[in-house]
Parts: C-alpha cells; sequence; structure tokens
C-alpha cells in the first residue's frame, strides 16, 4: 500500500454512516483493517493505526445490528436461518464471527468503542478488536448472572419467608435511622464505588459518626484510585482514619485496563470514632493485611468471607452489634452469624436482600 493511502481513512470513516447492508459494512472494515495492517508495518504511528481498528471495530459492529436484524425479521426460523447462512457465505463471514458482531452491537455502544480508542491511545497501547469482545462477553456473562439471580432469588424467599434474619429491603440512610446513636461496635462494608455512586462514602461516613460507640470501627472497601476521596468524605463527616488495610488476592487478577495496572490486592479503610480504640480493644493486634479468595457466586461485586470474619473476631466481642450498610451477597451478616455477634444490614436490591436472607439463614442453621 502506498503512503497516500492514509488518506483514503476519512472517506473510509465518512461511509460508515451509509452502511445499510453486511456486505457494505465487510468492505469498509476490510478496508479499515488493510490500513491498520499497512500503518503498523510502516510505523505511521499508533493513532493512526487504532483510528482505522476503530473503524474496522465500528463496521463490524454495524454489520452485527443489521445480521440481528436478519435474525429478528418475520418468516419462520427456517427462512431466516437460510438468509444469514446467504449472508455469511456471500461475504465469507463465519458464523461465529457474525455472532461475535451481533454481541458487540448489542452491548458495547458506538461512543464506548470511541472512548476505549481514546483510552488506548493515552496508554500507548493497541486498539483490537478482542478486547472489546471479551467486554461485551463481560456484559453478557452479568445479565445472564442476574437472571439466574433472579430466578434464584425468587426460590430463596419462598424458602425464608416472612424473616428478615437481619437483612433489611431499604435504604442504608433509611435502614440506619432504626439504630440508635453509640449501640454499634463495628461497621464493615462493602459500598458501590462507581464514579456516580461515591458520594455514598459520604453518607457512610454520617451514618457511622452516629452510631458507633465511642473507640468503634468503621472498616470499608474503596479502590485505590479514590482513597484520597474515601478519607476525605469520611473524615469530614467526623470519623478520624485510623489505619489503612489489604486483601490479598489468592486468585486470578483484575487488569484495569484503563490504568495499565494488574490488581494483586484490595484496600480497606479502617476508621474509629474518637480516634483511638477504647479498652481492651488497644492490646489486641490486629492484622493489616488478609489474604482471601474470590467469591461472586451471590453478587457480582461479593467480597470474600476471610477478612470480614477476621476483623469481626479482632474487633468485637460474643454478642456485639456488627452493621453492614451495603450488604450485596450478605458476607458480612454470615461472618457475624458464625461469630455469634449480632447483626444488622441492607440493600435496595430485592434480590440481594433474599440471597442473603438464605445465605444467613443457612449459617446461622449451621452454627445453632
Amino acid at each position: 500500500m502506498k503512503t497516500d493511502s492514509l488518506s483514503v481513512l476519512d472517506d473510509v470513516e465518512q461511509r460508515l454512516a451509509r452502511i445499510v447492508r453486511v456486505d457494505e459494512a465487510k468492505t469498509i472494515a476490510d478496508e479499515a483493517e488493510a490500513i491498520r495492517i499497512y500503518a503498523k508495518k510502516a510505523r505511521k504511528g499508533l493513532p493512526i493505526q487504532n483510528r482505522a481498528a476503530l473503524i474496522k471495530i465500528l463496521a463490524e459492529r454495524r454489520a452485527g445490528e443489521l445480521l440481528a436484524a436478519i435474525e429478528r425479521s418475520k418468516g419462520g426460523r427456517g427462512k431466516t436461518e437460510a438468509m444469514l447462512a446467504r449472508v455469511y457465505e456471500e461475504n465469507k463471514i463465519k458464523p461465529r464471527t457474525g455472532r461475535h458482531w451481533q454481541i458487540r452491537a448489542a452491548k458495547i455502544a458506538a461512543d464506548e468503542c470511541r472512548q476505549h480508542e481514546i483510552v488506548c491511545n493515552r496508554l500507548d497501547k493497541e486498539l483490537t478488536s478482542a478486547t472489546l469482545d471479551k467486554m461485551a462477553a463481560r456484559i453478557l456473562r452479568a445479565e445472564r448472572l442476574a437472571t439466574r439471580r433472579k430466578a434464584a432469588a425468587q426460590k430463596a424467599q419462598l424458602e425464608t419467608g416472612d424473616e428478615t434474619y437481619g437483612v433489611i429491603h431499604g435504604d442504608c440512610q433509611t435502614v440506619a435511622q432504626s439504630l440508635e446513636p453509640n449501640t454499634v461496635d463495628l461497621i464493615f462494608t462493602d459500598p458501590p464505588y462507581h464514579d456516580e455512586t461515591i458520594s455514598l462514602f459520604a453518607d457512610l461516613g454520617t451514618i457511622a459518626a452516629r452510631v458507633l460507640k465511642p473507640g468503634g470501627s468503621l472498616i470499608t472497601y474503596t479502590p485505590q484510585h479514590r482513597l484520597h476521596h474515601t478519607i476525605a468524605m469520611i473524615e469530614a463527616a467526623g470519623l478520624p482514619f485510623f489505619w489503612p488495610l489489604a486483601e490479598v488476592h489468592t486468585g486470578q487478577k483484575a487488569r484495569m485496563s484503563y490504568f495499565g495496572i494488574v490488581v494483586h490486592w484490595k484496600p480497606l479503610l479502617w476508621f474509629v470514632k474518637g480516634g483511638s480504640r477504647l479498652g481492651d480493644e488497644v492490646y489486641r493486634f490486629v492484622d493489616d493485611l488478609v489474604e482471601s479468595r474470590q467469591e461472586k457466586d451471590l453478587h457480582p461485586w461479593q467480597q470474600g468471607l476471610p477478612e470480614a470474619e477476621y476483623y469481626i473476631d479482632k474487633l468485637t466481642h460474643p454478642g456485639d452489634l456488627v452493621f453492614d450498610p451495603f450488604c450485596g451477597g450478605g458476607t458480612t451478616a454470615v461472618a457475624a452469624a458464625q461469630l455469634l455477634r449480632r447483626w444488622l444490614t441492607c440493600d435496595v436490591d430485592e434480590a440481594a436482600v433474599h440471597l442473603s436472607r438464605q445465605r444467613i439463614h443457612q449459617a446461622h442453621e449451621a452454627v445453632a
């Protein structure tokens, strides 16, 4: 390919908006791929290479939309399958590839693809369709998990009936109002920490400052890149930061593509009401690092049981009250039940509530 062939990139990109047939999308994808390969071999720079890759991805995504439209068309299953087979054969598309395109089109918006290109350029990484296919597959798995969780929650509700097992369906602020001031020994929790929910840490700080006993502890998970925000929000509520803790992963390691980081650990932040542990607690040494294992069978953000068990055991006594304002998979309550502590937890997700009640019921029965 000649150097001036790169000038066709603008034209190829403009043609994206006019795609109405699968063969048009396939042609544009092939042209963009040829430009990408040339740009890489000729060392024309990663931005040009990734721009061509993005056009290819968007063209394939559009092909996925068109293939999905054929699947939805009326005429009977046999006729639809025959139409798809003909399109695949005419355009030399493997059925599995076409299915990947359909999933990508359904699960990842075009703007997300463009944003991914920006991130790859910033990190000096190649943009590939394989990365987006993995992202789409994760979304699909999450949706399937949500469907299974809904069915399991309905079954759990039948098992537990009207018994709450210390799990309340409601938001943390409302449920926390049922607690008297200075009555909770430990809050161990994992708030959702997406950008749109990060303010929940401020609510958590306000709750903890009111309900914790003097010398009582709040331990909360938090993302690494939000450590300073979390500390600032909780301290602003009047709860002093005490110590950083770490949970080390023993299973598969997460990859934070945006930061270019392979994550081996999770931070937990420890706050103490009044700033110091009181009574005999100050003489009980506590490790600031705990090994844990991945547990995601009940909730997509479920945390491991070992760290909850360890810190509840070290920071409370049998009969003490443990509160978790963000129940999730019910891990904190299960650990409290097994250690003969009292507990209260809540969640706005009804499925999480029913599944947690069932899990806590089974754990409590095992102890009893």
